[in-house]
């Protein structure tokens, strides 16, 4: 064959031309195979196996190992409080050898779920059971504190959610002084009152909190401020930490101090329970010496005495991903009449490229450098997108991953989603793995780009670049008037004639029967009956017959417009008030308006009709209630029910006029000034989602957490696409019964205004109102990048665990008790993960482990798929080794009475295990975290581990890894620092350990904490039943195997068989040179390869080896002679 070398030159005139061909390489060599660990970390990937070559690479990609017990804020900070003993075991590998594979388990529940095997958590239903709700119901539930400032009769005050609580039982009241002149039926004034009542307080140090059990007593009485710096702050006051409330791991003494163990306090928001202002992130209408307050429940629909459908108590589901919401484009129209930042054109967004609340915790991303294209020759515009730490400040960002001139050319290679990636992965449960999608690789190590699918397409306008982005979600702002029947989804308090916005509290559902707050409900009757009148009829209450000394209910008639009397029975009872009548009804004589205005509230909370008041207000006026039912007549009358509330009545507010008010839910806050931060420059300013607490304060909010939160997994229609547009942005569109969340906010650098000399702002609605910087007809978006405005933030958000925040250990051994994957997320979620690894061509492995899970429907599983795979060794934990706090109750002794060695074998022999590809020991061992100087308890697997990579480091797989050569732990075999074990052993104990296969870690008064075993679960007596040999056995099969597939597709003859001789044959002898075999024999020729095998395409080697076994038991003979005998005889 002709050399063709010489075309690597270029010949055009003589010379001497030299190139250097190198044929002197290694061939390529397998790469290095560790074991699979298998569990939780504090973050990182999940669900996705990810090799790891140094401790410090695992400690910046999945956190440094917990070691448990950590105190704190557990709601915003994350559960620190049980170990992460998979991460210890890659800690104990790694400090010996590397690599390993760690695959991270999150929440996770099957498509088939039963009630018990959904992943996630919720809190009891609320259980409405009468119009003063929150004062007779004792089920649980979620609460709001809600807060207003304090205002003259007759204002709209803007309030805000300043916290929630998640009650597992009971009730949480609020209490102190109420808010108005009221009296109760004698006329006398009422001091104080608790329940949902709107309560009056000189301060946000001021906060009075009832927790109580049950509707007959007050278990602990709380004071707490919304101020950060207080000692009696809300999140020093309360309990964070949801796992006091279960009463399975956390004992009655601890939860009898945190709220009896009734509740968490979730969410807070005590930046936002401030004026608004040019600083502020603040969201009340305004400064004020007090304030007002109530506790309403949260849920959507509150049918008295029924369990309701819709509530934002439930967050069971499967661990989601944070995204962010969708970047949009600038205006490139000069038509601003009706301009709104949420119709401009979507282009792409991001999302977390794993699921859990990690990413959102860790960073933000933002865009800059964004440029207009310029000249004849260039279409497309160019911008960067900065992977930031959420915590960092917009005057020192810091940037942990930078992709500069991106464009949304989708043919560029600096195409957005080219140098980001796209790709993502999806479990699939019918071909149990995980499958791919998507067109580009992944770059990032935190997020993926989703484009619009008309944008990737290339059928946008080239001009096209991100100009601002959509919030996250929210619970939507609502608004309330007394006299109506409740909460109303809106912006702005809703008037007294919004009969069609009437809904409960944030949720912005349909119409509800949960009626008024506290005591603005006045009549109490049984039975209130309305008279045959047309579908439309208008009552005057004669302000003459109103009077102090009250109203006889049974005999009040009400005339209407046309002077036809309209007869209103109140068949009264015990319950009713001075015996048949109202009894203060104001403080004024006449005062027709409230006692109208009281008549129009219970008529409508009692029947499906609307009662609309109209007066011209003031002491001695008549006022007129307009009556309309669906049909006129007798078709249209209904007879109701009605139960006593509450017993109180008297003026709502100040002047006894009309009480409105709205109701903002918090979210992340935007950056409303170029002077926030003091930036050095416009350069430096980024526009968008702000973090920190006030404008003038950079510091990290630490309520930005709760800002990014998911919501309610009840309200599932409306969190499935959490990005999704279909939602309301808050403020911009008409209400929509149907969707409880609204999107906080659609940002756009169209909305900029001010100038160089006196600053930029950002408010929405800026454009639209023609007074921004893009606004003028001769202006455009360049004018804004010209300014130097030209980049932003946005934040993820949603993303969640999937575990039960009630639990220490998401994955405790006695809560799953299920061995059907539909009845147990925890036993669903772990197989998954086993099922993603039972692949050998996904995943590469020698050993495996998945440290602290004893249960046998996992670690069964777990020992038939590495069978199966035939490639690794499994490592498992079992039964009675040690019980942590984690687990259950009471005092280390009490939990662990039954961690006996006997206890230990017996049960693991009733599971008659027969399986070399797998070994356990015993018992556990207590450790030092090198990193907190902490001690804690782990499972024997972890020591295990680090044994078996420093018996790799110093010797070789085939050697025993036991003994004090290579098992001493004390002497650093474990790769973590060994100090002591759950349980000393005797001989004894050992001998029975050993019988049933479970290899004892010893510990010797001199010699110290060793491994003083080496088998595996193998019952079948043969070399196998060791777990040097059945090393050896994986290392060989690996090894070979791989020279083997270097031959694959080569022909089928001698010389293909020689050179597989030629390089098996010295593997193993170097195998034998290093006392892993005896001998070997390898044969590949004409007796294994017979013609019929070459005829199918195969090629059959046989190895015969003769492993070598380890020493383990020493026998010698002390032989005491007689002074005469010859030791030669």
């Amino acid at each position: 064959m002709a050399d063709n070398s010489s075309r690597r030159f270029k010949f055009i005139s003589p010379g001497v031309f030299v190139n250097e061909i190198d044929n002197s390489q290694f061939p390529q060599l397998p790469g290095e195979v560790g074991p699979l660990l298998i569990g939780r970390s504090r973050k990182g990937p999940a669900n996705k196996p990810v090799k790891m070559t140094s401790f410090s690479d695992f400690v910046e990609t999945f956190g440094y190992p917990v070691p448990g017990n950590k105190a704190g804020d557990v709601w915003r900070e994350g559960n620190l409080t049980a170990p992460t003993y998979a991460a210890f075991a890659a800690q104990a590998w790694l400090r010996n050898g590397s690599p390993i594979t760690f695959l991270r388990v999150l929440g996770d529940e099957s498509t088939n779920a039963t009630a018990s095997g959904k992943a996630g958590w919720k809190v009891p239903q609320f259980v409405s059971t009468g119009g003063n709700v929150p004062a007779t119901n004792d089920a649980g539930g979620v609460y709001a504190l809600c807060v207003w400032p304090s205002s003259s009769a007759g204002a709209v005050l803007d309030g805000a959610v300043a916290a929630q609580f998640y009650m597992e039982s009971g009730r949480v009241l609020l209490s102190g002084n109420l808010a108005g002149n009221v009296r109760d039926g004698a006329g006398l004034p009422i001091a104080s009152c608790s329940g949902s009542s709107i309560i009056e307080v000189s301060s946000v140090d001021d906060f009075v909190l009832l927790f109580s059990g049950s509707t007959a007593a007050v278990d602990q009485k709380v004071t707490v401020s919304l101020n950060p710096d207080s000692e009696n702050f809300i999140r020093k006051a309360l309990n964070t930490n949801p796992t006091i409330t279960n009463a399975a791991i956390t004992d009655a003494s601890t939860r009898s101090f945190y709220q009896n163990g009734m509740t968490w306090l979730g969410e807070s928001f005590e930046r936002s329970i401030v004026a608004s202002g040019a600083n502020s992130i603040g969201l009340l209408s305004s400064d004020t010496s007090k304030y007002f307050a109530a506790m309403l429940p949260m849920a959507q629909d509150l049918n008295l005495g029924t369990v309701n459908a819709v509530q934002q108590n439930d967050f069971e589901g499967a661990a989601t991903k944070a995204t962010t919401g969708w970047f949009i484009a600038q205006d490139l129209t000069n038509d601003i009449t009706d301009w709104k930042a949420r119709n401009m054109q979507k282009l792409f967004r991001f999302e977390a490229l794993t699921a859990g609340e990690s990413v959102q915790r860790e960073v933000k991303v933002s865009i800059s450098n964004i440029k207009a294209p310029e000249g004849d020759y260039q279409d497309f515009g160019t911008f960067s997108v900065l992977v930031r730490s959420l915590s960092d400040t917009d005057s020192r960002p810091e940037i942990l991953e930078r992709y500069d001139e991106l464009t949304l050319n989708p043919a560029s290679p600096n195409y957005i989603a080219a140098r980001i990636g796209d790709k993502y992965e999806v479990y699939s449960q019918t071909d149990l793995r995980m499958q791919e999608y998507g067109e580009f690789d992944n770059n990032s190590n935190f997020i993926r780009v989703v484009m619009n699918e008309d944008v990737a397409a290339g059928a946008g306008e080239t001009r096209w670049l991100p100009f601002g982005c959509f919030g996250p979600l929210k619970y939507r702002d609502v608004g309330y008037a007394s006299g109506s029947a409740g909460w109303a989804s809106s912006t702005t308090a809703p008037a007294v004639t919004d009969r069609n916005l009437v809904n409960t509290m944030l949720t912005g559902g349909p119409l509800t029967t949960y009626g008024n707050i506290g005591h603005f409900t006045a009549i109490e009757t049984d039975e209130l009956e309305v008279p045959v009148f047309p579908a439309s009829t208008t009552l005057t209450v004669d302000a003459a017959t109103i009077t102090k000394a009250g109203v006889n209910l049974d005999t009040f008639t009400l005339t209407d417009a046309g002077g036809t009397p309209q007869l209103f029975t109140f068949n009264s009872g015990d319950d009713v008030i001075a015996g048949g009548a109202i009894g203060v009804l104001s403080a004024t004589d006449g005062d027709a308006a409230f006692f109208a205005s009281q008549i129009a509230a219970s008529i409508e909370a009692a029947l499906d009709i609307t009662a609309i008041v109209t007066t011209t207000g003031g002491v001695g006026v008549d006022a007129v209630i307009t009556l309309i039912q669906d049909a006129g007549g007798v078709a249209g009358n209904t007879t109701a029910d009605m139960t006593s509330v509450d017993g109180v009545s008297g003026t709502d507010f100040t002047g006894g006029g009309i009480f409105q008010a709205s109701l903002a839910f918090p979210s992340v806050p935007l950056r409303k000034s170029s002077t926030w931060g003091t930036p050095r420059s416009l350069k430096n300013t980024f526009w968008g989602a702000w973090s920190g607490r006030t404008g003038a304060d950079t510091f990290f909010s630490p309520q930005l957490a709760d800002c990014l939160r998911p919501r309610s997994f009840d309200l599932s229609a409306y969190n499935a696409d959490p990005a999704s547009t279909s939602h309301d942005v808050q403020g911009e569109i008409a209400y929509v019964a149907t969707d409880p969340t609204t999107i906080a906010w659609c940002f756009s650098l169209d909305d900029l205004s001010g100038s160089a000399g006196d600053g930029y702002t950002y408010a929405a609605g800026q454009r639209a109102a023609g007074t921004s910087l893009s606004a003028p007809l001769a202006a455009s978006y360049k004018t804004v990048l010209n300014a130097g405005a030209d980049r932003f933030t946005a934040m993820l958000f949603g993303g969640s665990d999937g575990y039960d925040i009630t639990e220490r250990e998401p994955f405790r051994n006695s809560k799953m008790t299920a061995t059907d994957e539909n009845d147990s997320y925890e036993l669903f979620s772990l197989r998954k993960a086993i099922n993603i690894a039972s692949d050998p061509d996904y995943v590469q492995m020698n050993a495996v482990s998945i440290p602290g899970i004893w249960r046998p429907a996992v670690t069964n599983f777990l020992l038939d798929t590495v069978e199966e795979r035939a490639d690794a060794l499994a490592i498992i934990d079992i039964q009675y080794g040690y019980v942590p706090s984690a687990e259950d109750t009471g005092s280390a002794e009490t939990r662990n009475a039954s961690s006996t060695a006997t206890q230990a074998a017996a049960t693991l022999a009733d599971r008659s295990i027969n399986n070399s590809y797998g070994a356990t020991y015993y018992p556990w061992v207590r450790i030092l975290d090198t990193n907190t100087n902490q001690n804690l308890w782990v499972p024997p697997s972890v020591a295990a581990m680090g044994v078996l990579s420093s018996t790799d480091r110093l010797n070789a797989p085939w050697f025993a890894p036991a003994g004090f050569t290579r098992g001493g732990l004390s002497e650093g075999a474990a790769g973590v620092p060994v100090l002591d074990v759950s349980r000393r052993l005797t001989s004894d104990e050992r001998d029975t350990l050993y019988v049933n296969n479970i290899n004892p870690i010893a510990k010797f008064p001199a010699e110290g904490i060793v491994v003083f075993g080496q088998k595996t679960l193998q019952q079948t007596s043969s070399a196998l039943d060791r777990v040097n040999v059945r090393r050896l056995m994986i290392y060989l099969k690996r090894e070979i195997s791989f020279i083997a597939s270097r031959l694959l597709f080569g022909p089928n003859t001698q010389d293909t068989w020689d050179r597989f001789l030629g390089q098996a044959n010295p593997l193993l002898e170097s195998v034998r040179a290093e006392s892993g075999i005896e001998d070997f024999r390898l044969v590949l020729d004409e007796t294994t390869t017979t013609p019929d095998l070459i005829d199918r395409n195969i090629m059959y080697a046989k190895l015969l080896v003769k492993p070598t076994r380890a020493v383990e038991y020493f026998a010698i003979d002390f032989v005491v002679t007689n002074s005469g005998a010859s030791f030669e005889d």
